[in-house]
């Protein structure tokens, strides 16, 4: 049976280009772990060099260290039939340009009228999801994004969630009348809507 077993793996690595060699070691493309596109692609590049691997077996195998809306754009457009470089630029041009133009989306995007930020809370957070933010980053830029009277405010909270920081804001906004005296009312009712006994 080990036999066997030792036959049938010699022969699945005669017939894959990716087993040639057990060296090859490169992580499925993830934008936690590479800055962009680009710089997976030069990684890959790098590892292809290394183990002498040519453009046809880079066409061939990048797909094995794709996933999530890569793979699914790599099928969807049939990039086994264009060249590697082909590819290269193409997948660069679609994931690296479009990921700078949504943080750009995301950084840009501020809270400018109160009576939008249910509209811009869901926009904010789905953009930073989508970017892999995680909660505190998200958190920290829907406060920057935050008019300034209600930053403080914000910060004190030490907010950490996503979900934390929508319920302060509505709070905030609920004591807040849309007038000139914005921070005299937000401290006389207090941060959480709970008004101050006057003496």
């Amino acid at each position: 049976m080990d036999n066997h077993n030792t036959l049938e793996d010699y022969s699945l690595r005669q017939e894959s280009p990716r087993d040639t060699s057990e060296q090859f070691f490169l992580p499925e493309f993830d934008n936690t772990k590479f800055s962009s596109f680009k710089s997976f692609l030069d990684c890959f590049d790098q590892q292809c060099i290394e183990h002498q691997k040519d453009d046809q077996w880079k066409v061939k195998n990048l797909p094995k260290y794709l996933t999530g809306s890569y793979i699914k754009f790599w099928y969807d457009n049939q990039l086994f039939n264009n060249t590697y470089q082909e590819n290269k630029e193409l997948l660069i041009t679609v994931f690296d340009v479009t990921r700078q133009e949504e943080i750009q989306k995301f950084h840009n995007l501020k809270l400018e009228d109160n009576k939008n930020l249910i509209s811009f809370f869901t926009e904010k957070l789905a953009l930073g999801k989508r970017l892999n933010f995680d909660d505190s980053s998200i958190v920290e830029h829907l406060t920057l994004s935050s008019p300034m009277e209600f930053q403080k405010f914000l910060v004190i909270q030490k907010i950490s969630t996503p979900c934390q920081w929508i319920s302060t804001m509505r709070q905030l906004i609920a004591v807040t009348p849309d007038n000139s005296n914005r921070n005299v009312e937000v401290q006389e009712h207090g941060i959480l809507g709970i008004k101050h006994t006057a003496i």
